[in-house]
């Protein structure tokens, strides 16, 4: 998981992503579909691609 490799917090990533940590616990768990710009300002807040991401 990217988020524990980085050592982050839902709220710290939320925060990076300027994302609802509520709404990123969702998507981590797969609850809820992610918009496409939120999938690019969480792999620009990971450090890495929106390919890289989607292939993790």
């Amino acid at each position: 998981m990217l988020r524990k490799r980085n050592k982050l917090s839902f709220r710290k990533l939320a925060q990076r992503c300027d994302i609802d940590y509520s709404n990123l616990k969702k998507y981590e768990k797969g609850e809820v579909n992610i918009s496409m710009l939120s999938l690019i300002d969480l792999a620009n807040a990971l450090g890495v691609t929106t390919k890289e991401l989607m292939d993790f």
